[in-house]
């Protein structure tokens, strides 16, 4: 996902696969988010803009880039 409208996050705390679906899952469940791109290497997240400064409901911090 590169949209204009979407934004890099930095995602702490990840350490396996369950972990990228499990912060997939929580940024969809965001109101207004139907995407997002999760790369555990990277420890990265990419969505649209509407998760900007919000905190998913595993209580990970999602700060822009």
């Amino acid at each position: 996902m590169s949209a204009p409208h979407a934004v890099r996050l930095s995602i702490g705390g990840m350490s396996c696969a369950g972990c990228v679906a499990s912060v997939e899952n929580a940024l969809r469940a965001v109101p207004g988010v139907s995407a997002a791109t999760v790369n555990l290497g990277e420890r990265t997240a990419q969505a649209p803009r509407p998760i900007c400064g919000r905190r998913t409901r595993h209580g990970r911090d999602v700060p822009l880039h």
